[in-house]
């Protein structure tokens, strides 16, 4: 590289300083290092002013330090959330995501598509839309009051993308997203199971904050979101029970348990009892 400085020194004590700096194309690996250096004495091209004679630079070759590039920002996608039963509310819980970033610099989020969506029974003409929320607390929560909501999308076909946001993840650090479903709560059966998955690889877009590079979300296998199980706020037939019917009975819940006791049969004043355990329906 030869630059045309035509610069006059006029003062034998007074130095000239001067900075090179590389600009890098988009193509620059991370691993790669480079340096700049004058390699000869006769690489410095100068003159006198008045006799227009040849001026010799002195001192040694020398050359400026070795830069290595760096690797642009990292992020590394995984669902937080196990299968599970939810109560039908019109929203629906579908994946809750940690998007880990790098020490590298901090990634800018831009894009995300849910796919292989799976739901069992006439569900999906139900889902009125399916929102990003970005979950603050880590919580598994789109907690309206405080999550801010990042997009909204509809299907197409059997995938969701949501592509008008822009979330920043801190360098070296958690950043969270809850997606749910919002249910037009029309004719949804009871133990209906829902499911989406996720490729990070391609199914993320995002940039590094600093280099601008595109950066490839990790790992790119599938990451599955939890199987839903949703269930109406109805009654329904408890198994294993051995009582006999009755009114008028006691009912105490104690936090894990609820307790039935005594009771009136229409003809008979009881005193006998049960346990029923709700986790576990037993």
């Amino acid at each position: 590289v030869t630059f045309n400085v035509g610069e006059t020194i006029t003062q034998p004590a007074s130095p000239r300083y001067y900075v090179f700096v590389v600009d890098l194309t988009g193509t620059a690996s991370h691993g790669k290092h480079f340096k700049l250096g004058v390699a000869s004495r006769s690489d410095v091209d100068a003159q006198e002013t008045v006799s227009g004679d040849p001026v010799e630079a002195g001192g040694p070759p020398f050359y400026g330090g070795s830069f290595t590039i760096q690797r642009v920002g990292t992020i590394n996608a995984s669902n937080l959330a196990s299968d599970r039963d939810v109560s039908f509310t019109g929203h629906w819980p579908v994946i809750h995501l940690s998007l880990q970033t790098g020490p590298e610099e901090a990634v800018e989020v831009t894009g995300l598509t849910l796919t292989d969506i799976s739901i069992t029974g006439d569900v999906a003409s139900e889902v009125a839309e399916v929102r990003l929320y970005h979950d603050i607390d880590g919580d598994g929560r789109a907690d309206t009051w405080k999550d801010p909501l990042l997009d909204t999308a509809n299907f197409i076909g059997n995938a969701v993308t949501f592509d008008s946001f822009a979330l920043y993840c801190t360098a070296n650090d958690s950043t969270y997203v809850v997606a749910e479903y919002t249910m037009t709560g029309v004719d949804i059966a009871d133990l209906t199971d829902h499911q989406v998955a996720l490729t990070p690889s391609t199914d993320i877009e995002a940039k590094g904050s600093i280099s601008g590079q595109p950066v490839t979300a990790e790992p790119s296998s599938q990451v599955d979101g939890p199987t839903m199980t949703v269930r109406r706020d109805m009654w329904k037939t408890v198994t294993g029970v051995t009582l006999s019917s009755r009114c008028q009975h006691s009912a105490v819940f104690t936090g894990s348990s609820v307790i039935i006791w005594g009771g009136y049969t229409g003809t008979t004043c009881r005193r006998d009892g049960q346990f029923y355990y709700p986790d576990s329906d037993t």
